[in-house]
C-alpha cells in the first residue's frame, strides 16, 4: 500500500504511463508499473517522504528517463527478458537514489 500511496502522491495521473510519439502520456505500462512500485516498496517511509518532498526534481528525471530510447525499448519490447527486467529496475532505482542523495 505504501508504494501505491507514494506513486499517486508523486506521479499523480502520469504514474506508470510512458510518453507516446505525440508527447502525451498513454495507457498504464505494466513493466513501468512493476519497476516503479517495487522500487518504492523497497524504500523506507522516510525515503519515500523525501522523494515526495522533492517530487519536481524526481519528475524531471522520470520524464527524461521516459524519453530515453533504450529505456522505452526495455519497457516495451521483450519485457519478460531478464536483462530488460533488471534494466528497468536499475534505471528506476538510479533516479530514486539520485534524488535521495541530492541534499
Amino acid at each position: 500500500m505504501k508504494a501505491m500511496k507514494y506513486a499517486s502522491d508523486i506521479f499523480g495521473d502520469i504514474a506508470f504511463r510512458k510518453i507516446n510519439a505525440d508527447k502525451r502520456y498513454g495507457k498504464i505500462n505494466k513493466p513501468l508499473y512493476d519497476a516503479v512500485s517495487v522500487n518504492l516498496a523497497k524504500l523506507s517511509m522516510e525515503e519515500c517522504e523525501k522523494l515526495r518532498m522533492k517530487k519536481e526534481v524526481l519528475l524531471g528525471k522520470y520524464k527524461q528517463l521516459l524519453s530515453d530510447k533504450k529505456f522505452v525499448d526495455i519497457i516495451t519490447n521483450g519485457t519478460a527478458a531478464i536483462n530488460n527486467v533488471e534494466g528497468r529496475y536499475k534505471a528506476i532505482s538510479k533516479i530514486f537514489q539520485e534524488v535521495l542523495a541530492d541534499d
